[in-house]
């Protein structure tokens, strides 16, 4: 399963969108209350916006207000505007007492008569309410232009607050922060009003438009349904602005704010955890499971992802499934496991039971069987499970959803080192397996469906069967590597980017983005080739689909064979065969001449190259051995 039905959208309502809905209720009906106060004061705040301080200061004189709230409000609006104006003319003192350099040069800059020119810089020479100018200064004299304050760029204003403004004046403080609002720069603001606190005076009054402009960008946060940074940003104005009046009046809109991103955080981590339950699912990995949904139902009771029955699967579905869940049980060597050897831990084990190897160590387990139950290595470890010299290795698997996976396999005995008893046992999963066997090494009974052999590294010394002894058994054989020997299946199978030496069909067989470097046999049997690199082709009295292949044979078919038009014949540049890199280079056209522009050919996945790594390694250690 790799996609799961489940749309928020489409049933119910999580506990954070019904506060969210509330929250933005509150909002507006609050928004309405003072819609006629700032209607009221819009014309001189107009006036503000153009820094015509002087000018808004005598509007603000005039108004009036019958609430004591708006009143109140009013008086503080009327303190700020003051000091902006007080602010401004100590600017326009400063400015024409000091002229404040900006300096830029030297720069060379085109002249009269193709001569160069450099430029000194740039100095602010006068200042009046209505304008600054602002004078390039070069070595044959200076331009002037005069802009109004608004037009000041940041370099500019920077420069007049730095001759204006007293580090040790908490008022100038105070001025420049309430200037920094004027020009939409909160982050400034909020530098000179922490002076000004610094300094001794109290900020409170002063910090309503900043706590207002970072609520509402908290509000957009939860709108948009990133609740853990709208969380941290609510945390962070509870904690700057908790003894503000813009705190006091809004303490229930906060708190429905703060209440919605905590539920959101608690919707999404229950989704998440969800989610990895619901791949844990489909990959059969039961024990894995349980641990995920006992987190999920006691973190997140209440949950959607538990209480919803329209989640896919629902959180009821996969509780079934591990509902008669067996044990773990650990096998380790040195005596720190539940059991010391693989035998011992098989047979005590109940049905739909996880075995897993600890170390790396190498097993004599014999004949053993899995009820329904895995058994696999831990992450990390490759435990070897040996027949000996002349003993065998023999897992028989009975009852649906056996695993076997994290193994390397040696056996030299003439049974199968992996034998499915019935057609009961369905589901199987053979994963991560390195197998050195010189005969046939699994066997698939008649009516066994879904067996999947997947990122496995099968090596082989002499011809041997893939799984299978009749015709009705269907494998799928996925991301896997057949090194050497001539392997051939009574089986259906389906080969899903694989690498192999040959094959021999005796039942229907597909192959889809594989590389096959000898021949592939299809006798009296029907099939598929495509998007494959493949040496040669022999059909007899059967149909088989051979399409977007790359043949490497000078004669790459024989029998019946008929390759479509879309085959071709080109180098596929192999990275590196001498070790069985048998990835394409960057510069391979094999690339894209598949179906769809794709690539044709087996890449190997990150799972497939850390497999043949490891075996590579386990033969210069002299634990695998076999021919070239």
């Amino acid at each position: 399963m790799d996609k799961f039905k489940f749309d928020r959208r489409r049933e119910g309502v999580s506990i954070a969108a019904v506060t969210i809905v509330l929250l933005l209720a509150s909002m507006a009906a609050s928004a309405a209350a003072q819609s006629a106060y700032e209607k009221t004061i819009e014309p001189s705040e107009a006036m503000v916006g153009q820094w015509d301080f002087v000018g808004a200061s005598a509007a603000m004189a005039k108004l009036k207000f019958r609430d004591k709230a708006l009143t109140d409000r009013l008086g503080v609006r009327r303190d700020e505007i003051k000091r902006l104006a007080a602010l401004k003319t100590k600017i326009i003192e400063k400015t024409n007492k000091l002229k404040p350099w900006l300096r830029r040069g030297p720069a060379v800059v085109p002249g009269s008569g193709g001569k160069k020119i450099i430029t000194v810089g740039v100095q602010i020479t006068k200042a009046t309410e209505k304008t600054i100018t602002v004078s390039k200064v070069t070595v044959s004299g200076k331009t002037s232009s005069h802009k109004p304050w608004t037009k000041l760029n940041t370099k500019e204003l920077d420069k007049l607050l730095e001759a204006s403004v007293s580090d040790n004046s908490a008022d100038d403080q105070l001025a420049a922060g309430l200037l920094a609002l004027v020009r939409a720069d909160a982050d400034t603001a909020e530098t000179h009003f922490n002076k000004a606190k610094s300094l001794g005076v109290k900020i409170d009054a002063y910090l309503t438009p900043l706590a207002a402009a970072a609520f509402n960008r908290a509000v957009v946060l939860l709108e948009k349904g990133d609740f853990p940074q709208a969380g941290k940003a609510l945390s962070a104005i509870e904690k700057k602005y908790a003894s503000s009046p813009w705190m006091a009046n809004h303490k229930e809109q906060f708190a429905a704010a703060l209440s919605g991103a905590t539920a959101g955080v608690k919707d999404a981590s229950a989704e998440k955890l969800y989610r990895q339950a619901a791949k844990l699912y489909a990959d059969k990995d039961l024990f894995a499971l349980k641990t995920a949904l006992d987190k999920l139902k006691s973190d997140f009771p209440n949950s959607q992802a538990v209480t919803d029955t329209n989640h896919d699967p629902s959180f009821a579905t996969m509780s079934k499934a591990v509902a008669n869940l067996g044990v773990l049980i650990t096998v380790r060597q040195d005596g720190k496991g539940d059991c010391k050897t693989i035998r011992e831990a098989v047979l005590s084990a109940p049905p739909k039971s996880v075995i897993e190897v600890q170390d790396s160590g190498t097993y004599h387990p014999g004949n053993i069987t899995l009820k329904g139950s895995t058994l696999r290595g831990a992450k990390g470890k490759w435990p070897v499970l040996s027949g000996g010299k002349h003993g065998m290795v023999n897992i028989n698997l009975s009852g649906e959803g056996c695993r076997v996976e994290g193994l390397v396999i040696l056996d030299s005995g003439a049974n199968y080192s992996i034998n499915i008893n019935n057609k009961n046992t369905q589901k199987c999963r053979l994963r991560r397996l390195i197998i050195v066997k010189r005969n046939g090494w699994c066997h698939i009974p008649e009516d066994v469906q879904g067996t999947l052999l997947d990122g496995c590294l099968i090596i082989k010394s002499a011809p041997a069967r893939l799984p299978g002894s009749h015709r009705t058994g269907v494998v799928t054989m996925r991301n896997c590597i057949w090194l050497n020997g001539d392997p051939e299946s009574k089986a259906p199978v389906l080969f899903e980017n694989c690498f192999l030496p040959s094959f021999k069909a005796g039942a229907p067989t597909e192959f889809e983005r594989c590389t096959v470097l000898g021949n592939l046999t299809f006798p009296d049997t029907g099939g598929s080739v495509l998007n494959s690199i493949v040496g040669r082709i022999t059909v007899t009295g059967a149909e088989v689909k051979i399409g977007f292949c790359n043949m490497l044979n000078k004669k790459p078919v024989a029998g019946s064979a008929k390759p479509d038009k879309t085959c071709f014949s080109i180098d596929p540049q192999f990275r590196n065969p001498a070790k069985y890199d048998y990835n394409l280079k960057p510069s391979s056209p094999c690339r894209r001449k598949g179906d769809g522009g794709k690539g044709v050919g087996c890449v190997y996945t990150p799972e497939m190259i850390q497999i043949l790594k490891k075996a590579l390694q386990l033969r210069k250690d002299k634990i695998l051995k076999w021919d070239d």
